[in-house]
């Protein structure tokens, strides 16, 4: 079941963020060891285990996983809709350029990296996507039409079932087609667009623990306006 939490990480430093996972991990290896135990002296005796081995067990669980971290993106901010220009053909403002590239160069410094970057094939996404890869924030970067206005997360889903197991991934796209793909990740209602807001150069982090993208398997760890980025 996909996990939702009522406060997000909006970490300052990459360290805090692993530390945020960190912490999850414990607790849930907390509640799985308190569930093995039985009443009585056995279970007093079992409060001697050490905080050590709490965090050992639960570190190696979380690394047996294989966990995926995928970042949802909203493209940068773009050209105001004009009846002579196609929509598809919209593309970043000077404001938007500068605001992603100032959002990518500290998404760099705070240790990020993507093993693969996947862009709708609108200009102002693909403009993003190629912002994120000139600051060497990912290995590459692949077109993936389904991110285009009225994609389905279902693709999405196919497509990773198809591809050599990843680490990381993020997706640029659009609003609401993004929040919407993130709710159907964490098992919330699609019937509210807005449960989740995406700003523009924003993102949402969603950890898969056993490395496979499908429904309500997600957990959403991170969700990061701009503003919060370049504090």
């Amino acid at each position: 079941m996909g996990f939702f939490p009522t406060v997000f990480w909006e970490s300052y430093s990459y360290s805090k963020i692993w530390q945020s996972r960190f912490d999850s991990a414990v607790r849930a290896g907390r509640t799985e060891f308190w569930s093995s135990m039985v009443s009585g002296s056995e279970q007093q005796e079992s409060v001697r285990v050490s905080s050590a081995e709490h965090h050992q067990g639960a570190a190696e669980k979380q690394t047996a996983r294989q966990e995926l971290a995928v970042d949802f993106i909203r493209h940068g901010i773009a050209e105001e809709p004009r009846p002579e220009v196609e929509d598809a053909f919209r593309a970043l403002t000077d404001e938007g350029r500068k605001r992603c590239r100032k959002v990518a160069r500290q998404l760099k410094n705070m240790g990020w990296r993507w093993d693969l970057l996947l862009t709708s094939p609108l200009v102002r996404a693909r403009q993003t996507a190629e912002i994120f890869l000139d600051e060497n924030l990912a290995e590459a970067v692949e077109v993936f039409e389904p991110l285009a206005p009225g994609g389905s997360f279902a693709d999405l889903v196919r497509w990773q079932a198809e591809r050599e197991p990843l680490a990381s991934l993020a997706l640029v796209g659009h609003q609401p087609d993004l929040s919407l793909w993130v709710q159907a990740a964490v098992g919330l209602n699609p019937a509210n667009a807005h449960a989740i807001t995406l700003k523009k150069a924003g993102l949402a982090q969603v950890r898969f623990a056993e490395g496979r993208i499908d429904y309500r398997q997600g957990s959403l760890t991170l969700l990061l306006s701009p503003k919060v980025v370049l504090r």
